[in-house]
Formats: structure tokens, sequence, C-alpha cells
């Protein structure tokens, strides 16, 4: 064992960094939990994945939005301990998180309202299966540790079966036979832009425990407890307390540990050990320089990497050893040399060794930087070999580092009569004094941060061993507490002052503009001249002599004037009437009111009604907007959907008490004044209803169709009756019943809980809903089947494209009536605005409406045939030439809703160029699937 003064030993002991509760977003890893094996695909890499539990022990909520940047991407890492060394021998790529869940895991959670954020003291989880999804892992080159900012979607090229993307372990380092007695750990790692911006960045890596198996998998599993908030590296300092491990923190980028040991072999030579970790740095680490005499003999060097992989764009060359008249260095190429060298990027870990045959010394090694900007190098304390031949210079002792705001004054006592003395901070060079100066200040330092100042003597050109001290600069304190408080056409702002001293000017910007300087001594500012609805970024700094402290920033959004609320649109014997509620503080000059983007109406500002007499037929969007000094709100919307005559028909709503969701149904349902009935129970009185809508609900809540309930369906659909359907496990989980064989659904797969957006679709079978909007599915999310038609006569009606699976089929045709089957609840489409205008569609393609005789399309000139004498009927009533249609519908060749010339071409491309065939009712009468404002006043059908 290295025996050592006892000064210099307890300088050895580096403790573990100890974190508090962040201020903002702060993520952690609070635990790693379970293990995927997946083998080797022959080539002598084993693949794993890890699960991962992540906490937010911050203050505020941390984003978790999938389908931009601001989301956590989380790497997965494993090391092996073996005879003192801890070495990197697997990285994966990183997991694209998507939804946060709300668990408590490590304190008492405050849920996020939805899983676009991770709430105060929440956990989300993440198994090993989610995290080895090859689909769902982008490349590590592509993220900045630092920031948390990373592109997306992300690039990347195809993925290797097995082992593509996930966790890469040579063999060669798991065999139990070579590594007798070997440790291993697992590590998790997560990155965040919002985590990162609150100054948070350094606890989100955390180990814990693992064991090999020997079996032919090298199965992976964990042991132990989760050490939280630390990275693996200090599994090495716990199993050895001779193992010192430095922070270095990179001023205005990341984190590096390094780590060192040193050994008496017992015979005359000692071996070094060092391990350098970059945990968050995107500058990265370019070379490792110990300072080392020209006579120290060095043996037995070493270097060991983890190498990148699956189509990542960096080198995998070991770095280089070097000796030179003044030390030793790693080292790979630069970046001027290639960008894509194999330097230390974050997340990884590299190890360097040798023997030498002189004993070690306290001093200072030092870090060389990898991407341009400033620090090129760091200095962090170590030991190294003791000069051997040159005579020792005795160094500068009692070395001490104080701080003031911007400046750091030193001071110590000479060792020996120098010529000189070289003061050095962060690896720059800052002062050459007279060999007899005991002092020295350090005058506006910026950026504020962590520094490392060397002192060393100089005699003869020859350098004292260094002498070094690490001081904090925070500079000139900033405001704190700022708040951004909007008003209308107005931002008040608020902070307080530091107390230990006080400003000579504060500065106030405005979107990176100065539009104030105010006395020190203010602590608010109204900015009269922000414009009602625009965005702004203000930003106050202080200003202490020639030093100015990091400006504080908050971000408003100027809604402008305040939008009604609380809009009602009511139809009732053909007219609209529109109620709402204006805000405080103040009215509207007038109101506005619109329908389809026409403007209908300019009220008194005082308005909070308005009835829309003899509205005409179709979808109706009405749009309240109020104005105030001439601004207007954002406008409050509303639709109704007016039909010719209101629908016939009776309607059965089977909700049973164990599912969820039907209410939605119901209300939509009673919209369009079906006469509806809700029965808990299904029984053989569907048979009296023109359609039946069956609500299962989802997991665990839903209700599984029993044997009889199915065949009353059966034999219902047989009979003519139409079914809408949806549950989340009816289609791939429940046991099959005789409803199956015939709803044309194949049920793929029991699925999950990754259902955030639906895609409507055209099923090609007279039910199109591709002209509506992508719509936010909000309702109940867990075990969503993935579905896809079993026969030719279904068709998908809504998908979810994100993840390529389908979740709605409707079946049109057959020995059986039309059928409509989801797996999602109707409850969450959307923000309910659609429900109506979707319901309609469904029961049009049910054949379920109002006063609509049956028509044959593309039959314009009702003669019962279609031919030329269709596309020339309708030519001849657009250009004056002939007489109306009887059945406007019949003319609307094309189904757009209006008739026009392309419905004449599309008429004559179906007869003569083998064009596609005109949408339903063809080629036999029915009445039309689809709403619109067309009439059919006569028709030659059966």
């Amino acid at each position: 064992m290295l025996k050592l003064p006892l000064a210099i030993a307890l300088c050895l002991f580096s403790a573990a960094p100890v974190f508090a509760q962040g201020i903002g977003p702060d993520i952690i890893v609070g635990n790693l939990f379970d293990t995927n094996s997946y083998g080797t695909d022959g080539s002598g890499i084993w693949a794993y994945s890890i699960g991962t539990d992540a906490c937010n022990i911050g203050d505020e909520e941390a984003s978790w939005i999938q389908y931009n940047p601001e989301h956590p991407v989380i790497a997965q890492n494993v090391y092996r301990l073996e005879n003192g060394r801890i070495e990197q021998i697997g990285q994966s790529w990183l997991k694209h998180s998507f939804q946060a869940l709300q668990g408590g895991l490590c304190s008492a959670c405050t849920p996020a309202a939805d899983g676009t954020a991770l709430g105060v003291g929440c956990s989300d989880p993440y198994g090993a299966g989610y995290n080895g999804s090859q689909s769902n892992l982008g490349p590590r080159s592509q993220v900045n540790a630092s920031t948390g900012v990373f592109p997306y979607p992300w690039s990347a090229p195809p993925y290797a079966p097995i082992i593509g993307r996930r966790v890469q372990i040579l063999g060669s380092d798991l065999d139990p036979s070579l590594h007798v007695g070997a440790l291993y750990f697992a590590e998790g790692h997560y990155v965040s832009h919002d985590d990162s911006m609150a100054g948070n960045a350094s606890n989100n890596a955390s180990y814990r425990p693992a064991t090999v198996a020997d079996d032919a998998e090298y199965t992976l599993s964990l042991t132990g407890d989760t050490v939280r908030e630390l990275p693996a590296i200090y599994a090495w300092s716990e199993s050895d307390p001779e193992v010192s491990i430095e922070i270095v923190d990179i001023p205005g980028d990341g984190r590096v540990h390094v780590g060192y040991r040193v050994t008496d072999n017992g015979d005359g030579t000692w071996h070094y050990e060092y391990a350098l970790n970059n945990h968050n740095s995107h500058m990265s680490v370019q070379a490792l320089w110990l300072p080392m005499d020209v006579a120290v003999t060095t043996t037995a060097e070493g270097f060991h990497d983890v190498d990148s992989h699956s189509g990542e764009p960096y080198s995998v060359e070991d770095w280089s050893f070097m000796r030179t008249a003044t030390g030793a260095s790693w080292q790979c190429e630069t970046f001027d040399t290639n960008n894509d060298a194999n330097a230390l990027r974050w997340g990884t870990l590299y190890n360097c060794w040798f023997d030498s045959d002189s004993p070690p010394q306290l001093t200072a090694g030092r870090l060389s930087t990898f991407r341009p900007g400033s620090p090129t190098e760091i200095y962090f304390p170590c030991l190294a070999p003791t000069p051997v031949t040159s005579p020792l210079i005795e160094p500068v002792s009692g070395l001490a580092c104080v701080s003031a705001i911007s400046d750091v004054s030193l001071s110590w006592s000479n060792g020996a009569a120098y010529d000189e003395i070289h003061v050095i901070r962060a690896g720059d060079l800052v002062a050459v004094l007279t060999g007899g100066e005991t002092s020295y200040d350090d005058v506006g330092i910026d950026p504020v941060g962590s520094y490392f100042y060397v002192v060393q003597g100089v005699i003869a050109g020859d350098v004292s061993p260094a002498s070094f001290c690490e001081v904090v600069v925070v500079g000139v304190e900033s405001p704190v507490d700022l708040q951004c408080n909007p008003g209308h056409g107005e931002v008040n702002l608020a902070w307080t002052n530091p107390t230990i001293y006080a400003y000579d000017t504060i500065t106030v910007q405005r979107n990176d503009i100065v539009i104030a300087t105010l006395p020190g001594g203010d602590d608010q500012y109204d900015d009269l001249s922000a414009l009602p609805g625009e965005s702004y970024q203000y930003s106050v700094q202080g200003t202490v002599g020639f030093g100015s402290s990091a400006a504080v920033s908050c971000d408003v959004d100027l809604v402008g004037v305040v939008a009604p609320t609380d809009l009602d649109c009511q139809l009732a014997a053909g007219d609209v009437t529109l109620s709402w509620t204006n805000p405080n503080p103040y009215d509207y000059d007038t109101v506005e009111i619109a329908d389809n983007g026409l403007v209908l109406a300019t009220l008194p500002g005082a308005s909070t009604s308005y009835v829309d007499l003899a509205v005409g037929l179709g979808q109706r969007t009405y749009e309240v907007t109020g104005l105030f000094d001439s601004y207007p709100s954002t406008a409050a919307s509303c639709g109704v959907l007016v039909y010719d005559g209101m629908l016939e028909g009776t309607v059965l709503v089977f909700a049973h008490p164990s599912g969820s969701g039907s209410e939605a149904i119901v209300a939509a349902l009673a919209s369009t004044g079906l006469d509806v009935t809700v029965q808990e129970f299904l029984t053989t009185e569907i048979v009296g209803f023109d359609a039946c809508f069956v609500a299962l609900g989802m997991f665990p809540g839903n209700h599984q169709l029993t044997a009889e309930e199915s065949d009353f369906l059966v034999s219902y659909s047989a009979g003519g009756g139409r079914i809408y359907l949806e549950g989340g496990d009816c289609f791939a989980y429940d046991p099959a019943v005789s409803f199956h064989d015939i709803y044309g659904v194949d049920g793929l797969s029991d699925g999950g809980d990754d259902l955030f957006v639906l895609n409507p679709k055209n099923s090609g079978l007279g039910l199109d809903l591709s002209g509506y909007t992508t719509q936010d599915y909000t309702g109940e999310n867990s075990w969503i089947d993935h579905l896809a038609p079993d026969v030719a006569e279904a068709g998908v009606l809504w998908s979810n494209d994100d993840y390529g699976y389908d979740c709605g089929i409707h079946k049109a045709v057959g020995l059986y009536a039309p059928i409509i089957c989801c797996s999602y609840l109707f409850v969450g489409i959307g923000d309910g605005s659609d429900h109506e205008a979707i319901i309609h569609e469904y029961l049009g393609a049910f054949g379920i409406l109002p006063d609509s005789p049956e028509f044959k399309r593309a039959d314009a000139n009702t003669d019962g045939l279609v031919d030329v004498g269709d596309p020339i009927f309708v030519l001849g009533w657009l250009f004056s030439l002939g007489p109306p249609p009887q059945c406007e519908d019949a003319s609307d060749v094309n189904d757009s809703g209006a008739i026009d010339i392309a419905d004449a071409v599309a008429a004559l491309s179906f007869l003569f160029s083998s064009g596609p065939m005109p949408p339903p009712p063809f080629p036999v009468c029915g009445p039309d699937p689809t709403s619109d404002a067309l009439d059919c006043v006569s028709t030659i059908c059966p």
C-alpha cells in the first residue's frame, strides 16, 4: 500500500458530491430495475438493455414532449471493475422518452396535467423492453449533453438485427471464465434540455451492481441497490478507499470526472492508474497530460476505451501515448485534424495507465478540450511520478485563494529564492511575477464558475512542483425572483436585488434591446410600450464597477384582448343561438360574429348572445371575437351540424356499468335528434333498433363480451342491424366469441399506452374521414389493441401513424349490416368539437339519414342509367344550356359536396378512360353516406 504524508493523504480521499433538490426541473435516475439480454448475431458482440425509472426532484415540472426536442433522452452503459481498474465495456444509443407517467418512486408526487410533463416529485419508468426498442433509439452524436439540445426528428442509418443500437458488449469482456471475480455495474443517464438550462445536469446518472451469468446468453441481471445521482466511476472509489475522484467542471460547458490510484508494486516500482469519465461535456476531452521529468522511466503504458457503434461517425482508434521533456500524455487527433476523432465524449469512460520507477507526488495534471472554445486546457490535482535526477525546487506553500465578486486574491509563502513566479488559471498563464512576490490579485474574471489556480517557482529555467487551489468566482450576483406580470398592453417587471452590495446601475432589455437603464436600487420597471398579442423576452442585469451580473430573464406572451369564454351554440327550428361570457377586467368596444369565416354581424361590446336565423345546411363553424382599442381577441369558436330535417330512427347505446366513455357517444347521438335509448345490459330487445352502439371501455374498467351478448349481436347484424363497437381489449386480448367471425377485424396484438394522436382515413367503402384534421387522443390509454382488416369488405378508418398500427376498422358490405370497430374510446377524440360531425359520418355510413331518398350516383339525368348522357347533362346545366338536375346528389359524381365541371370529368373518365368508380351509392341505388347541402327531389330507384 502506498504510504503518504497525512496532509497529502487527506487531499486524496475526495468525497462524492452531495446533491440537494434542484431549483427548476431536476431529473435523476431513481432506479435501474430490469434488464433484457438479446443474445448475439454471431459477431462476438452481445446486446442488452436496462430499465430506468426517472424522478423529478426539482421544484418545477420537467418537459416530456414526444414530438419535439423538449423530452429527455436516456443512455445506458455497462462497466467492469477488475484488478483495480474500472472499464466501460458497453454503451447504447439513446432512448427517446415519449410520455411521462406520474409515479411516486422517489417522493410524494404532484402530477402534471398530462404526459407532456413529469410532475414535481413524480417518477416515470421505462422498462428494458422500451429502452431496448431499436426503432426508438437515436444516436448520441446528435446530442449536446451540456445543453440538452438535439435535432428532432433525429436521423440515423438502418440498424442491424439483434445488436443494432442496443448496449453492445464483446463476449470476451463478459466470459466468466476470463474474468473470475470481476464486478459489473449498469448505469442509466438522462439528458434533458430544461433540466440542463436549470443547471441540474450534474446528477443525472445513477448506477447499480450487476452480475453476468455463465450461460449461452451471458445474461445480465441487476443486484443490490441503485446508487442515485452518481455515475458508475464512483463504484471504483466505493470499492477502494485509496481511489481519488476529482470533479473537473469546464466553465460554460459540462463536467468531467478524473479518478486515479497509485499502487506500490513492492519491487521499487509503482503502478499509476487513471480513469477519465466525461459526464456531460460537449467540448469533450482530447488529451490527458501529466507533468513528468524526462529522467522518469515509464513501462507497461496502456489505454482502454469503449467503441461507438451502429453507424455513429466517430473513429475507434486508440489514443497514442507520448513522452516529452516535460511530461507524458495520451491523446487522440485534434478537432482541426479530424472532427470525428476518438475524443472522450459525454457518457463514456476511458482508462490510461503505466508503471514507473519513481514514487508519486501530488501535482497538477491537465485535460485538453477537443471542440473549439475556451478554455482549451483544464488543470486538476493528481498523483504523478516525482523527478529523480533534477534537484527538486521547493514549491510555494500555504497557497490560499479568496474570491470577491469577480476578483480572486492569491497568497502564499515562497519555498526558495525564485527567479520568477508563474500564476496559471484554468490552464492559461495569467501572470509572471518577480521571484519575491507572495501574492497576486486576479481581477475581472469572466465567466463566473469554478477556477483551478497553479502557482510555481522558477529557478534557472527549472520549475518547482505545482501548488494549487480551487475557488468559485460568483461574479456580480444576479437579481433574483424576477417576475414578469403581463397586463393589457403593458408588462410589470419586479425582482429582488442582492443584499451584500449595491448595484451601480440596472439594465433592462426586451428581446435583446436595451429599453431602460435604471438606478442601482430599483427593483421594478413598467414597460408601457408592449403590444397586445406579442411575445417578449425580458432580461435584467446589475452592474458594479466594471463587472456585470449574468442576466436573469423571463418570457411573456401577451394575450392582448382576452377571448370570450363559455361559448355555446344551440340549433333549434333552423336557427342557431350563440351565447358567451365576456371577460374582466375590461369590456369590449365591439363583438364580431362570423360563420364559416364570413362576418355576420358586429355587435355592441357588452353583447353576450346572438341568433343566426334560417341557417344554411351543413357544418357551421361560428367564431366570436372581441375587439378593444382596435386589437382583436383570439376567437372563441363552436360548431353546429345543420341537417335537412332531423334524423329519423332509433338507436340503442349499450353502456355496461363497468365500462366508460359512453356518455360522449350518447351526447353526440342525441344532438342529431335521434331517439336514443341507453341500456346497461344487452338483450334480445336489440332487434327493435336501427343501430346499436356498444361501449365496452378500457382496461381495467372494461366489459368483456359474453358468448350470449355476442350471439345477440351476430343475429342482430344478420337481420340488418348496424353496429358500432369500441373497446381496448375486445379484439386481441379478450377470448374470441362469435362476433369476432363477422366484424371484419384482425386483432394483431394487445398493444400498449402509446396512442396520443388519431389519424383519420378513408375506408374506401363509403366512409371517408380523411377530410378531418388529425385528432389529439385524450382518452384512456392502456392496452390499445392493434387492428387490421381481415376481409376485402373492410377498410381502415383510424390509425396511429406515429407507431404504425390501425385502431379503427369499417366493414360495409357482405352478408351482415355495416359494422364499425375501434380499439380506442370515442370520448378521447380531440377536444370534443368534432364529436357530432363524426357521429353523423358514422350514421351516414349506416344509412340512417334525414329525408334522404335513395339515388344512384352519376345518374345525373335520372334515367336509371349511367352513360355519356349524364356528363352531357351536367355540362349543359353548368353552362345554362339545359335544365337543372332533379337530384343534385346524383350529379355530384365525385361526392365533393358541390356540382362543378370536375363531376363531368369524373364521369367521362370512368366511362371512357378506366377512371375510378363513382363513390357510393353506386352501381346500385342507396342513401347518401356523406353529409352535404345538396338535395334530391326525385330519382329513378326501386
